[in-house]
């Protein structure tokens, strides 16, 4: 029984050091590159001018949210503020 306990802690030191290995590296490659210039952001070598918009949700009947929000993304916006 010792024996079988300690081939699993082995094991799932193994499994932990290669999650952690594998994940580290997905996050670094899915990191993108972001500066700013004084006039924008710049995300991935592209200029990007981040827009957004806000929404008085109490304002907004229930029922049109969901088409407020896809039309300020149409519009361009990045974000949304939602106060009530």
């Amino acid at each position: 029984m010792l024996i079988i306990r300690q081939m699993l802690t082995k094991m799932a030191k193994w499994i932990t050091a290669a999650l952690f290995v594998t994940i580290a590296g997905s996050l670094a490659a899915a990191t993108p590159s972001v500066s700013y210039d004084g006039r924008s952001f710049i995300i991935d070598g592209s200029r990007e001018l981040l827009l957004s918009g806000g929404m008085h949700y109490n304002r907004v009947p229930r029922a049109d949210w969901d088409g407020v929000m896809k039309m300020a993304k149409e519009l361009g916006t990045k974000g949304m503020h939602c106060v009530p």
